[in-house]
């Protein structure tokens, strides 16, 4: 069971966007027209750089992760940081991978701004809540963000420096994901890629998979333990 401080991690994303969306539509083509001018969205090596490279962090987590993870089954001096290296690995291949990339990009149908008539494009714009899974004209794969889901893999981080209450752990991870979640999203409706409701689902999406995983690997072991000992 998830005490009262937990539900309210899970459930003030799930508030706030339930309050953004009545404006969503608004703020997504505002901002997209915003990035417009000239009949082209922006394009300098400031924003293909970020684009190419932006991604790199969150690799180099995973790997790290990754690393973690094999050396707990190596020796047994690293067998304590095993369910910390699972947080982000786990975090980033489901939540990026299966989730964001492979479940939902690919489905839901929600063209890009670029992909807009006002933008050039042949198509409709599409709110984030009206997925269009059978009827696309050409490959639509908005939403969510792919690239932010990377930069917001992050916010596993949070979490572990929330579970060792080491608080520089904690604000790392918490800025990290901020500052590489904010500049590639701004990369990707710069370029015409992405709406701004696909950055905040990237990121409620990420949030939410390291939750879990954090919940599975910690609380629910030691409410695990906890049924075991009543039981003998």
């Amino acid at each position: 069971m998830l005490h009262s401080s937990n539900r309210s991690l899970w459930l003030i994303p799930l508030i706030s966007i339930f309050l953004l969306t009545p404006f969503s539509s608004t703020l997504d083509l505002a901002i997209a027209r915003y990035f417009f001018d000239n009949g082209h969205f922006q394009s300098n090596s400031f924003l293909n750089f970020l684009y190419s490279y932006g991604m790199v962090p969150g690799w180099i987590l995973t790997l790290f992760a990754l690393l973690f993870l094999v050396l707990s089954y190596l020796h047994p001096f690293w067998k304590c940081w095993r369910p910390y290296a699972l947080i982000p690995l786990l975090t980033m291949i489901v939540g990026a991978g299966i989730i964001v990339d492979l479940s939902l990009k690919g489905h839901w149908g929600r063209p890009r701004p670029k992909q807009l008539e006002e933008f050039g494009g042949i198509q409709h714009f599409r709110p984030f809540y009206q997925p269009n899974f059978f009827h696309q004209p050409e490959p639509s794969k908005s939403f969510p963000s792919g690239h932010c889901s990377m930069g917001f893999v992050f916010l596993s981080l949070t979490l572990i420096g929330r579970r060792l209450r080491q608080r520089w752990l904690y604000w790392c991870g918490t800025f990290t994901s901020a500052i590489l979640g904010a500049l590639l999203g701004y990369t990707r409706m710069a370029q015409g890629g992405h709406f701004f409701t696909d950055v905040i689902f990237a990121a409620a999406f990420m949030w939410w998979t390291a939750l879990f995983f954090d919940w599975l690997i910690f609380e629910q072991r030691i409410a695990d333990e906890k049924f075991d000992k009543e039981t003998v």
